[in-house]
């Protein structure tokens, strides 16, 4: 079986679950945080949003670079 397919296909195979992964878990921590959004400070939001945006970036990255 692996002599017919490409080697591109086996690492989205392999790593094409993790961004759903990430966009899960973001997406989760959101839904979260939007709940007691009055009972987290500025600095955790900022917090949250850089951490979001840098998951996006690294997603865009693997994306125009892949």
């Amino acid at each position: 079986m692996l002599r017919h397919t490409t080697v591109w296909s086996w690492w989205t195979l392999l790593w094409g679950p993790l961004p759903l992964l990430g966009a899960a878990t973001a997406v989760h921590e959101w839904r979260l945080s939007a709940r007691k959004r009055w009972r987290i400070g500025v600095m955790e939001w900022l917090a949250l949003v850089w951490a979001n945006f840098g998951f996006a970036v690294c997603l865009a990255g693997v994306w125009v670079l892949g």
